[in-house]
C-alpha cells in the first residue's frame, strides 16, 4: 500500500511541476516532458502528455493570423451572435455560396453554442476547437498504443508524429469541419476495428459535420468483417471494391436520379461526387503521391510477410491501403485528391507503429529534438499562415501567447 501510495504521489508530483512549468514556459515544459517520459510506461503519464502537447500546440494556434478559411470560420462563429440558431443552420451556405439551403448542420450547432458558451471570444473558440480535437485524436491513438501493448518508444514515436507534423498542424484551424469530423471519424474507426464497438449516433454525425467522411462509412463496415490478410477471396473483393471506386462519378450520378430533392445532405454529397472539381491548390504534389504509393506498398508488404501485430490494426490499415487507391485512381480531381488526403496526414501516426518497435532510447530522444526543430522552422517560415509567437517559442509563458 505504501508503495503504491509513494507511485500515485510521486506521479501527482511530476504532474504539479510540470504543470507549472508549462505556465512558465509551455515550450521547454513540452519537450522536458518528452523526454522525461519517454523512458516510462505509465499509463497516467501518457494521458498527461497527450493533455500538455494538446495545450501546447493550441496556445501557438490562438496566435496565427486569420486569413482563408480560419477567416471565415471565425466570421461565421461570431455570426451566432446576430441570428436564432435555426436561421443560423442555414447561414453557412447562404454565406459561403450565396444559396440558403441546409447543409451538413452538425458543425453550426457546434460552432453556434460554442460562441455563447465562450461569450463570442474568437481566441478562446480557436484554443477550445484546437485543444478538442487534438485530446481527442490522442485519445484514439493511445487506445490503439493501449491495446496493442505497444513499447514505450513505439507510443512516443506516434505522439510526436501526431503533434508536431507541421502539415496537420497547419490545417488543424484551417479546415475547421473537416478536422473536426475527421477527430471524430478516427474514434469511431479504432472502437470499431480494436474494440468492437460501433458508434452507430456518431456514424450518422460526422458527415452531417462534413460530407467527405461518408466514404468511410461502407469501408468501415466491409473490412470490419472480412479477413485483413492477403487470400483470393479478399483479392477478389478489393479487385471489385476498386473497380467501384474508379466508377464512382457514375454511381454517383445514378443514385442522384432517386435522391435528388429528399435527402438534403445525401444530395450535396452525390452531387458533388458526381462532377468533376477544380481546387485553388491546384494537383496533389509529387512528394505527396510517393507518400500514397509507400503506404500501399508497405502495407501490402507487410500483410504478404504477416508482420503481425494482430487481425484488428491490418483491418484498420485496409482503410487507408483503399483510400490511398482512391485517391490516386482520382488524381485529375484536384479538389477531391487534396481533401481526401488530410485524411493520409491524420493516419501517419498510426502508420508508424510498425517500424518504430526497434528505436532505441538514444534515437528517440534524438528524434524529439529533430522532429521539434522541423516543427519550429516550418511555423516560422510558411508562406501560407503567420504564427504570431512563432519566433518566441523558447522564451514566451502561456500569458505572452494569449497577448498576441
Amino acid at each position: 500500500m505504501n508503495i503504491l501510495y509513494s507511485q500515485s504521489h510521486l506521479s501527482l508530483n511530476y504532474k504539479v511541476v510540470f504543470s507549472i512549468l508549462f505556465i512558465l514556459n509551455p515550450t521547454v515544459a513540452s519537450l522536458l516532458i518528452l523526454f522525461f517520459l519517454s523512458g516510462k510506461s505509465c499509463k497516467v503519464n501518457h494521458v498527461f502528455l497527450g493533455m500538455i502537447l494538446s495545450a501546447y500546440v493550441s496556445l501557438i494556434n490562438v496566435t496565427k493570423v486569420p486569413v482563408n478559411d480560419l477567416e471565415s470560420y471565425l466570421e461565421y462563429f461570431s455570426a451566432a451572435g446576430d441570428m436564432p440558431l435555426y436561421e443560423y443552420l442555414f447561414y453557412w451556405n447562404k454565406y459561403k455560396a450565396g444559396v440558403e439551403s441546409l447543409k451538413e448542420p452538425a458543425y453550426a450547432v457546434f460552432s453556434y453554442f460554442s460562441y455563447h458558451i465562450l461569450g463570442g471570444n474568437q481566441k478562446a473558440f480557436v484554443f477550445l476547437f484546437s485543444f478538442l480535437i487534438y485530446n481527442l485524436y490522442f485519445l484514439s491513438l493511445y487506445k490503439v498504443c493501449r491495446f496493442l501493448k505497444l513499447n514505450t518508444t513505439q507510443i512516443v514515436v506516434s505522439i510526436l508524429f501526431l503533434f508536431f507534423n507541421p502539415v496537420l498542424f497547419s490545417l488543424s484551424v484551417h479546415l475547421f469541419r473537416q478536422v473536426l469530423a475527421g477527430a471524430i471519424l478516427f474514434y469511431i474507426l479504432v472502437a470499431c476495428f480494436f474494440y468492437s464497438k460501433v458508434k452507430y449516433w456518431l456514424i450518422f454525425m460526422i458527415p452531417l459535420i462534413h460530407s467527405t467522411t461518408f466514404f468511410f462509412i461502407p469501408m468501415m463496415f466491409l473490412f470490419r468483417f472480412m479477413n485483413p490478410y492477403m487470400n483470393k477471396k479478399s483479392i477478389i473483393i478489393m479487385l471489385l471494391f476498386v473497380i467501384i471506386l474508379s466508377n464512382y462519378q457514375s454511381i454517383a450520378s445514378l443514385l442522384l436520379t432517386f435522391i435528388s430533392g429528399k435527402i438534403v445532405f445525401l444530395d450535396y454529397i452525390l452531387s458533388r461526387a458526381s462532377e468533376d472539381t477544380r481546387y485553388e491548390l491546384g494537383k496533389l504534389p509529387i512528394h505527396q503521391i510517393g507518400i500514397l504509393l509507400f503506404i500501399v506498398v508497405a502495407i501490402i508488404v507487410l500483410n504478404l510477410k504477416r508482420v503481425k501485430y494482430n487481425d484488428e490494426l491490418y483491418k484498420f490499415y485496409n482503410v487507408f491501403v483503399f483510400l490511398s487507391v482512391f485517391i490516386l485512381l482520382n488524381l485529375r480531381q484536384d479538389e477531391l485528391s487534396n481533401r481526401f488526403y488530410v485524411f493520409i496526414w491524420l493516419f501517419l501516426p498510426y502508420f508508424v507503429i510498425p517500424f518504430s518497435k526497434n528505436i532505441s532510447l538514444a534515437m528517440l530522444k534524438s528524434l524529439i529534438v529533430i522532429m521539434w526543430i522541423v516543427f519550429f522552422i516550418y511555423i516560422n517560415i510558411t508562406p501560407f499562415y503567420i504564427y504570431r509567437a512563432a519566433p518566441y517559442l523558447l522564451s514566451d509563458s502561456v500569458f505572452d501567447y494569449l497577448l498576441f
